[in-house]
């Protein structure tokens, strides 16, 4: 951070006389320390979903289905958090020795509830292994092949270059729409 920035930042945490003596350049560098800090929040609760490991009873629709699908929701969600398609999903039966990798085929933010429905899809070599243990560790509620399953998911590595809309492209898109945001006008109020 350069000493400029410092040195603002501190008399923005004093009195703040910055902002009246040189609005243009207070503006631009709180959108600059704005951006930094949103973006460090994200990456920071992201980071610690893909850490994380969920316990959840999954729904399977279709035992005999190919590809087997597992539905399930996660709770106390503030957004995504990497829970995003095509993304892999090591998943672990509880009370068995196996580990199958799924990929996420569908997913549903509720912002109300905070929570994320959440639909993985079999890879192709586990459809045949992974029956027999949803048949031996799941509860199967009737003949048509639905059963639910007690699992541990954890996300897998993302792909790499999947994003590649950067800060500068994005800020040349929507220069236009974004004349005067209404962080400034309530700025400027007096």
């Amino acid at each position: 951070m350069h000493m400029d920035d410092r040195q603002w930042i501190t008399d923005r945490l004093g009195g703040y006389c910055n902002y009246v003596q040189h609005s243009e350049t207070a503006r631009s560098r709180m959108g600059r320390l704005f951006s930094v800090v949103t973006a460090a929040l994200a990456a920071q609760e992201t980071l610690m979903e893909e850490r994380a490991t969920n316990y959840v009873v999954t729904r399977v629709r279709n035992v005999y289905a190919i590809p087997i699908r597992l539905c399930f929701t996660l709770t106390m969600m503030s957004s995504e958090g990497g829970w995003d398609r095509p993304r892999p999903v090591d998943v672990w039966i509880v009370n068995s020795t196996k580990v199958k990798r799924t990929r996420i085929a569908r997913t549903e933010f509720v912002m109300v509830n905070r929570q994320i429905n959440v639909e993985l899809v079999t890879e192709p070599c586990h459809h045949e292994t992974l029956r027999p243990l949803i048949r031996r560790h799941g509860i199967h509620r009737d003949s048509s092949g639905t059963a639910k399953l007690a699992v541990c998911l954890c996300l897998g590595r993302a792909e790499t270059g999947k994003n590649p809309v950067s800060e500068p492209l994005a800020n040349e898109v929507f220069a236009d729409a974004l004349r005067r945001p209404t962080a400034d006008v309530i700025l400027d109020m007096d």
